[in-house]
């Protein structure tokens, strides 16, 4: 006797193996990259800085100098020079003392993202608690 495939495993078996399944492959990549783009993320802080500390956003085409209270974000890089003594308030609560050894730092370095509601008003974000 002989055994028979039915068709819907058939067909969704050569779909697999053609670019109509590389195309569909796809879709979810572009629908992520879109999501991930409108998440908003909860600000770290410049609490301590003894010395010179610059920041460069993705954006910015230069660093420019910061102060203490400056809120800092995903992709937002540091540079500080060796010796410097600083330290971030992580959106997280943790606090983190930036490496002063001359390096550029990432603030994803040292602190994880944690995503939050943006404050219309200010461009900054604010953790809302629900009672």
């Amino acid at each position: 006797m002989k055994r028979q495939v039915p068709i819907s495993i058939a067909l969704t078996l050569m779909l697999a193996t053609t670019n109509s399944g590389i195309v569909c492959s796809q879709q979810p990549t572009v629908m992520l990259a879109k999501i991930k783009s409108e998440v908003s993320y909860l600000p770290s802080t410049l609490v301590e800085a003894e010395g010179r500390v610059e920041l460069k956003r993705e954006q910015w085409e230069d660093y420019q100098q910061i102060g203490i209270g400056t809120e800092l974000y995903p992709g937002d890089l540091l540079r500080v020079a060796t010796g410097i003594k600083v330290r971030i308030r992580c959106a997280d609560g943790i606090f983190w003392r930036v490496p002063a050894d001359g390096n550029v730092w990432g603030i994803n370095n040292g602190c994880p993202p944690v995503p939050g509601k943006r404050n219309d008003s200010t461009g900054g974000a604010r953790l809302e608690i629900n009672h």
